[in-house]
C-alpha cells in the first residue's frame, strides 16, 4: 500500500512540477468586429408622420426649426420635403454628420434598406438618398472640405467592413460624383 501512496504521490508532484514550468500557449487575437453594427431589424421609422410631421410641415411657409428636430426626425423630414426644405434640412444633416459622425453613421445603420421616395433613379435606400446630400452638401455648399475626406478616411479603417463600412462607401461614392458635377 506503501508503494502505491508513494508512486500516486511521486507522479501527483511531477504533474505539478512539469505543469508550472510548461510554455505558455499563445493568447488567440481576438477581432474588434463591430458585431452591434449587424441590424437586419427594423427598428427606425422613416415615416414622417410617425414624428407629427404633417404635409403642411413639409410644405413650408416658415422653415422649420430643424435644431429641435431628432436626428430620426430631420431624416424623416429630409426623405420627403422638396425645395428651401430640403435644402435647410440637408444643412443640418451635414452638420450634425460633421459633429457627430458616429451617431449619424449607426443610426444610418438601424435605416438599413427601407426606401422613401426612391431617389432620383425611383429604388434607392434612404440612406443612399440621405448620404447623398451629406456629400453634396460637402462639396457645393462649403467647398469640398478636408474635414469631410478625413472623417471618411478615418471611419473607413475602424469599420473595414460591415453595415458602417458599405455607408461610408455610398459617401465616398456620392462624394466623388459630387465632385464631378462641381464647376
Amino acid at each position: 500500500m506503501r508503494k502505491v501512496f508513494s508512486v500516486i504521490l511521486a507522479l501527483t508532484m511531477m504533474v505539478a512540477v512539469f505543469g508550472c514550468t510548461a510554455k505558455k500557449q499563445p493568447v488567440a487575437e481576438h477581432s474588434l468586429s463591430p458585431e452591434y453594427e449587424i441590424v437586419d431589424w427594423n427598428v427606425v421609422s422613416i415615416n414622417p408622420s410617425d414624428y407629427g410631421i404633417t404635409y403642411e410641415m413639409l410644405t413650408f411657409i416658415e422653415p422649420p426649426n430643424f435644431s429641435e428636430f431628432t436626428l430620426a426626425k430631420l431624416c424623416a423630414y429630409h426623405l420627403y420635403t422638396d425645395g428651401a426644405g430640403a435644402e435647410g434640412s440637408g444643412d443640418n444633416l451635414y452638420k450634425r454628420f460633421m459633429d457627430a459622425p458616429t451617431k449619424v453613421l449607426n443610426y444610418f445603420a438601424l435605416i438599413g434598406d427601407q426606401v422613401a421616395r426612391g431617389g432620383q433613379s425611383g429604388n434607392e435606400t434612404a440612406v443612399r438618398e440621405l448620404c447623398r446630400e451629406i456629400a453634396c452638401a460637402d462639396v457645393f455648399w462649403y467647398g469640398n472640405t478636408q474635414e469631410f475626406s478625413s472623417i471618411i478616411k478615418q471611419y473607413q479603417e475602424i469599420y473595414p467592413r460591415g453595415n458602417i463600412s458599405e455607408i461610408l462607401t455610398s459617401l465616398q461614392e456620392e462624394h466623388d460624383a459630387a465632385i464631378d458635377r462641381s464647376p
